[in-house]
């Protein structure tokens, strides 16, 4: 009876995870050379990034422009999208902030992770690179907390939808991506 009940039970939960999808991949690598459709950097409270600034640089000032215009002062959770920017080989540029950086935890880049994942559920976007060289907080990987937020966000029950997710690949541009793939795994095994 028991083994009974646990063959079916087996059953019940290989055939349901089949409904459950998650369309993103995710790659860590030191070193972006792909074209990407949009590109992630970031903003902390008032202080832009070594990858914002050097982005501002290429663009000609339409980074700064674009963030003094919407009064974007980086603050956790604060999203901009600036589309079509000048001399960047990417659609569109959406630069997040992370606040303070003193009071940001490993749930906030998990949350934020999971925002940023809502943000480009549009179909025509792909691909994405998110360039988090340099960004670290003081008790985990970056780059790994925000994939697994991502990658939580991401999940949907699809059994009954006609028109399905389209997926997705984030790129993360990381220092160390043996570091972040090995933090990656074990959020993952946690999920």
């Amino acid at each position: 009876m028991h083994l009974k009940k646990s063959l079916i039970a087996l059953s019940l939960v290989l055939s349901s995870s089949s409904f459950i999808t998650n369309a993103e991949t995710i790659h860590f690598e030191n070193k972006i050379t792909k074209n990407t459709d949009t590109l992630v950097v970031f903003y902390h409270q008032d202080k832009a990034s070594a990858d914002f600034k050097k982005y501002d640089k290429k663009s000609q000032g339409q980074l700064n422009r674009s963030v003094k215009v919407n009064e974007f002062t980086g603050k956790y959770g604060q999203i901009l999208e600036l589309n079509a920017p000048y001399n960047i080989s990417a659609d569109r540029i959406v630069i997040v902030g992370l606040g303070d950086n003193k009071v940001l935890n490993k749930a906030k880049v998990s949350k934020l992770g999971g925002n940023l994942s809502g943000k480009l559920e549009q179909k025509f976007i792909e691909k994405i690179t998110v360039k988090s060289d340099g960004i670290s907080i003081k008790s985990g990987d970056f780059s790994a907390l925000l994939a697994q937020g991502i990658n939580l966000r991401s999940y949907r029950f699809e059994n009954y939808h006609n028109e399905k997710r389209s997926q997705k690949s984030y790129f993360f541009d990381v220092d160390n991506a043996k570091t972040s793939k090995k933090a990656y795994k074990t959020l993952g095994n946690i999920e």
